[in-house]
């Protein structure tokens, strides 16, 4: 189990008047992606800039493994504070710099003096990582917005910190740069291993790339847990909240959020006598080997949304599917067992490809995507966890289809 890296204890903040932070405990395991939630306007950023010091609270204990922050000297605090980046909102990068310099940035600033033979070389390693080598020398007026993404990223990642702090990283995006944002952060988390706090208001899509959640209510922390979790909590503040801000359809694929596909599992199994199954069929999709990210993550998303439509196009009428993370699909096949199952996942790969219209659906001009289905029996006395990991367990290719 992940040991606390930050803990909040008691954390008050007021400005004038204005009370917004009432008494904020919470903890953020070291390693993993935590996501806080809550009501526009109602402290998440504040909270964020008391966890990277650029506020001071009132009242209240902040502790960094376990030590307090009141207690170290300034030193001490200045070296904490080099193992913080932060991403901010809209990516703030400096137009009047190039997109070499506003990654030197950081480095720049550092409290040790690094050479400038260095500071160019981890910036080119940088560059390098994030497949950016080509555009070192064009200013942020010349890219993209999820380019410009990028670069903020690469920018928070240049000084190599443990912790870093994305404020609302996706505001003011189209569903498929959004999903792209969220799993270019949740790939280098993973491949980096930092710990991550990420200020949202993206339900449910937030909840594919966190491990825990923390929702902020009224200047307190409601509810602290997993994705799943979240769910099942019994806040009814925190239900009002989710069920408030998740439309009926995921925007990407236009298929029934996680949480509706979670509430028709248990519907099905309410009504299974005891020697009744069904099946539960889990569809991932997997990218090609890229050597350009910025074609990888648009292309996911865009592959996951081109695959949703040409299924939903195909399923029969009692089948029901939801999306159940960045690149998966839940799909519950009613009086169903496991034979039947793979046959009608055989059948749905073959009208799919033949809905082509006569089309080689594999030119060589673009990326051929595999999707994987993994099949699993459900009955009354197993949960929708247990059936989706052994369905996951269970994986082998479904289809294949290319992007056009």
């Amino acid at each position: 189990m992940s040991q606390n890296l930050i803990e909040l204890q008691d954390i008050v903040k007021s400005f004038e008047d204005n009370s917004v932070l009432n008494g904020i405990n919470l903890s953020i395991k070291k390693g993993e992606t935590t996501s806080i939630i809550g009501k526009s306007g109602g402290g998440k950023s504040v909270l964020l800039k008391h966890i990277i010091g650029l506020l001071q609270h009132d009242s209240g204990n902040i502790l960094f493994e376990g030590r307090p922050l009141s207690k170290m000297k300034k030193a001490e605090r200045g070296e904490l504070k080099d193992r913080f980046s932060y991403m901010f909102q809209g990516s703030a990068l400096f137009d009047s710099m190039t997109v070499f310099e506003n990654i030197a940035l950081p480095l720049k600033e550092k409290r040790s003096k690094m050479k400038k033979s260095r500071i160019r070389e981890k910036v080119r390693d940088q560059l390098e990582q994030l497949d950016l080598g080509s555009i070192g020398k064009q200013y942020p007026s010349q890219l993209s917005g999820g380019m410009k993404k990028r670069v903020a990223l690469a920018r928070a990642l240049v000084t190599d910190p443990e912790i870093v702090l994305f404020d609302e990283p996706t505001t003011g995006l189209d569903p498929i740069r959004k999903n792209a944002v969220h799993s270019m952060i949740s790939d280098y988390q993973k491949k980096y291993g930092f710990t991550a706090v990420v200020v949202s208001h993206e339900i449910p899509d937030i909840f594919y790339i966190s491990h825990r959640i923390a929702m902020l209510y009224e200047g307190r922390i409601i509810f602290q847990g997993t994705p799943e979790e979240i769910y099942a909590a019994d806040n009814r503040d925190v239900q009002a909240f989710i069920r408030g801000m998740e439309s009926r359809h995921d925007e990407l694929t236009g298929l029934p959020p996680r949480s509706q596909g979670q509430r028709r599992y248990q519907e099905e199994v309410a009504r299974l006598r005891q020697e009744d199954a069904f099946c539960v069929v889990m569809l991932a999709i997997e990218s090609p080997d890229q050597t350009d990210r910025e074609i990888k993550y648009w292309a996911d998303q865009n592959a996951m949304q081109n695959f949703a439509a040409r299924m939903k196009k195909h399923l029969r009428v009692t089948d029901i599917c939801s999306r159940y993370g960045l690149n998966k699909i839940m799909l519950m096949l009613p009086n169903t067992n496991f034979e039947q199952a793979h046959n009608i996942c055989e059948k749905l790969a073959e009208d799919m490809r033949c809905s082509n219209d006569g089309e080689n659906p594999f030119a060589s001009n673009s990326p051929c995507f595999t999707v994987t289905a993994g099949i699993s029996e459900a009955n009354a006395e197993r949960s929708l966890e247990q059936v989706i990991m052994d369905a996951e367990n269970s994986r082998d290719t479904f289809y294949e289809f290319q992007m056009r």
